[in-house]
């Protein structure tokens, strides 16, 4: 069940953009950005220091702590997850995993039994595309949340389409297929692969059947 009807405004409280909603999309590119200059050289111990505290963490904090609910939880906790790894709060990230209004907890009460999210439509893709990048984030840093529960949305995903391909996230197929090896998935990411993608290069299993 939904557990708060009454979630703060997500036109208040943020910093960048129009509310705290546009801030979490703004600020993803920026923290995945952030990854790889982290460890160089032309980095100060006090320009780390800034960036993690002052602009990471910031935004990770005041994200995690607004209780946005329904389809916008995730791409708050989201931004929990990535700004905990980066900046070194692991208590912030596993909080946002394992944590009541957590990526954990979305899955049981923000979709159906079968994997269907719960207020459908283009909430299902929103929903699956933020689970599956903070997953992503997650497994690149040794914890693995590609449970049966998830892949029972990934499953429901395909299920809604006459054809067998997902109408949804389709570039997420790729870790699922690497993840699961289910031939269910095979005609998404083979249509997905129809256009080349640093995706399928990260991501991809080399020789599909």
């Amino acid at each position: 069940q939904i557990i708060n009807y009454e979630p703060r405004s997500t036109a208040t409280q943020g910093h960048l953009g129009r509310g705290t909603l546009m801030e979490s999309f703004l600020v993803t590119g920026a923290f995945r950005a952030y990854r790889n200059p982290r460890s160089s050289s032309s980095l100060t111990a006090a320009d780390r220091q800034h960036i993690e505290r002052d602009f990471l963490l910031n935004s990770a904090v005041r994200l995690a702590r607004h209780g946005a609910e329904a389809n916008q939880r995730i791409e708050h906790g989201k931004i929990a997850i990535y700004g905990g790894l980066l900046g070194g709060n692991w208590a912030l990230a596993g909080e946002a995993v394992y944590g009541p209004n957590g990526w954990l907890a979305l899955l049981d009460d923000g979709f159906s039994a079968d994997g269907v999210a719960q207020e459908g439509g283009v909430y299902h893709a929103g929903q699956l595309g933020a689970l599956a990048e903070a997953a992503n984030e997650l497994l690149a840093n040794g914890v693995n949340l590609y449970n049966a529960r998830f892949k029972r949305v990934f499953d429901a995903s395909v299920a809604v389409s006459p054809v067998g391909i997902s109408p949804y996230c389709a570039d997420k197929f790729e870790t699922a297929y690497r993840i699961w090896r289910d031939p269910l998935y095979l005609p998404t990411v083979h249509k997905y692969r129809e256009r080349p993608s640093w995706t399928t290069v990260r991501e991809g299993v080399i020789g599909l059947p």
